[in-house]
């Protein structure tokens, strides 16, 4: 687990020289979340600012610090979560590109290379997992946001609004957001009523006003010349499930369980992967 936030401000009027501080703060409350490190990016230029809060797991050499900044220099990124399927994926990019340079072992390392060579949709498609992250494209001046198949790691965003300048926050919890100057803190009456209603805030709303949800398997794209963003599908698990139901298993009972065994064992696998110990548990009683 890690944390991500960061912001845009659309009113082109960028503080450099605060933005440090501004990022250590907004950080600082998502520590628990990656106690190892703190790093932090921002370009004065374009106006956005990346903060993000380590907990190594997989390449605990700085080579895995984040942000991190593709080979090119045309993206920066920083994630959160785990991509169980990573060493495959890499293998994958080596028969078709045996000349990729590799500087860490890490996941996030071969999303950012899966994103230069396949574009984000096709990249994040490949990936087996549970995250959510930010890239930024120097070369398009675009903001993507990306949130797992089921929204196991959270990702808030929105626009803020003081004295006439916008900016745009995203990240992990809505407690590093409220620490950016521009937040305010104003609640929102229909997530409030929601709240009150079915104890808990569903959907995309959050309980503050202008702040949403990334829904589970979305990808948002926000353009820096517009200040417009939209968002876009690339899983849904209706259209999963469908699609599973006109084509049902055909074999035996035998045949179904061994191969939800073999299934079974080849996710648990996957998840194990780790440079540091790891603990697993069973879910609140699904399995």
């Amino acid at each position: 687990m890690c944390g991500i936030t960061g912001f845009m401000d659309a009113s082109k009027s960028f503080d450099s020289i605060n933005a440090p501080f501004v990022l250590s703060n907004m950080a600082d409350k998502i520590k628990s979340r990656g106690p190892d490190a703190f790093g932090y990016w921002f370009s004065k230029d374009r106006d956005i600012a990346f903060g993000h809060r380590r907990l190594s797991v997989i390449d605990l050499s700085s080579s895995g610090s984040q942000p991190m900044i593709s080979d090119d220099g045309r993206y920066v990124i920083i994630f959160n979560g785990e991509i169980y399927n990573h060493q495959s994926i890499r293998e994958n990019i080596l028969k078709t590109h045996p000349n990729t340079r590799w500087s860490s072992s890490s996941d996030t390392q071969t999303l950012l290379v899966a994103i230069k060579l396949y574009g984000i949709k096709n990249a994040v498609q490949r990936c087996k997992g549970m995250f959510s992250f930010a890239i930024w494209d120097n070369k398009d001046n675009i903001l993507h946001l990306c949130r797992d198949r089921f929204g196991e790691k959270p990702l808030y965003y929105g626009w803020q609004e003081s004295q006439g300048r916008r900016v745009f926050l995203f990240g992990s919890q809505l407690s590093s957001l409220r620490q950016h100057p521009f937040f305010q803190s104003k609640i929102s009456k229909d997530a409030l009523s929601l709240y009150m209603e079915f104890g808990n805030i569903p959907g995309k709303l959050s309980i503050y006003e202008g702040i949403n949800k990334l829904n589970p398997g979305s990808i948002l794209t926000l353009h820096k010349a517009t200040g417009i963003h939209e968002i876009e599908n690339y899983w849904s698990a209706e259209e999963k499930i469908l699609k599973n139901h006109a084509n049902k298993f055909q074999g035996s009972r035998k045949e179904g369980i061994n191969q939800l065994e073999s299934l079974l064992k080849s996710t648990i696998k996957d998840q194990m992967v780790s440079d540091v110990p790891i603990g697993a548990f069973l879910s609140g009683g699904i399995d």
